[in-house]
């Protein structure tokens, strides 16, 4: 997949805990900012308000990638498989 300027990645990850099955390249200059999980739950518990708007952008981007996964899926870009 190739991400697009603002995207995030690994938020579904950052709130969970879990650990992300993913790496990322980059192809060319890139500016990135980190949240790591420790910045995260201290961000959490010094501002509730923050951290349920971060939780609202993080459902965006969840809604967005479902969005780019279902239209792949409708042009045959990808191939579905079960988990065994």
């Amino acid at each position: 997949a190739q991400l697009t300027p603002g995207t995030c990645f690994g938020h579904v990850y950052l709130a969970t805990g879990d650990s992300h099955p993913l790496t990322a390249h980059a192809v060319g200059p890139t500016h990135l900012s980190e949240l790591t999980r420790e910045e995260y739950a201290q961000l959490c518990g010094d501002s509730p308000e923050l951290c349920a708007a971060l939780l609202e952008l993080f459902l965006f981007a969840v809604h967005d990638d479902m969005d780019r996964v279902v239209g792949s899926l409708s042009r045959g870009r990808v191939t579905p498989t079960t988990a065994t």
